[in-house]
């Protein structure tokens, strides 16, 4: 547990994302360089360059508003509503490379307050589940509290949009 710690504190944590109040912070002068995972030919995955563009149409649209609540800068935000905006494209980031997924997977481009897409209602469970076992069940456990553990997106979908599809073990699935 505690060697993976440093992973999990890297990695975007919801609980944190959700439960802190940041300071202020400008916005990057170019959107983040793109997730470790490549594809086949070493290349990042072909969703990358998507990603990077809508978070850069995103920041325009944000512009001057960076630090007001996200629910007053965005339509529709159900969740992370109270975090500034720039922080909630941060957010959104973490879960594309979390997940593996472009933006598109869970939203509809150009759309983005659109409810079409299952995906965007089952992050939102996710996040209250994370946020839930963080709360709940982790922070009580006074052996470990100065540690400052959490689960986040990463933990268990390392890279996959399905959870945990990297530790099946390989082979036929047993009876």
């Amino acid at each position: 547990m505690r060697v993976a710690i440093p992973l999990l504190v890297a990695a975007s944590s919801l609980a944190v994302a959700s439960a802190q109040t940041p300071s202020p912070s400008p916005m990057p002068s170019a959107p983040p360089a793109a997730p470790a995972a490549a594809g086949p030919s070493g290349s990042p995955p072909p969703y990358v360059a998507e990603n990077e563009r809508h978070l850069a149409e995103l920041q325009k649209f944000i512009a001057g508003k960076e630090d007001k609540p996200a629910k007053e800068v965005f339509k529709n935000v159900k969740e992370l509503g109270e975090v500034p905006a720039a922080r909630l494209l941060r957010t959104m980031q973490g879960f594309t490379r979390s997940l593996g997924v472009a933006c598109t997977h869970c939203h509809v481009a150009d759309d983005w307050d659109s409810e079409d897409k299952d995906d965007k209602q089952v992050t939102r469970d996710m996040m209250k589940m994370t946020k839930a076992i963080n709360d709940e069940y982790i922070k009580p456990i006074k052996a470990i509290a100065e540690d400052k553990p959490n689960v986040n997106c990463f933990m268990c979908h390392r890279g996959q949009a399905k959870a945990g599809a990297d530790l099946r073990p390989p082979g036929p699935p047993r009876p």
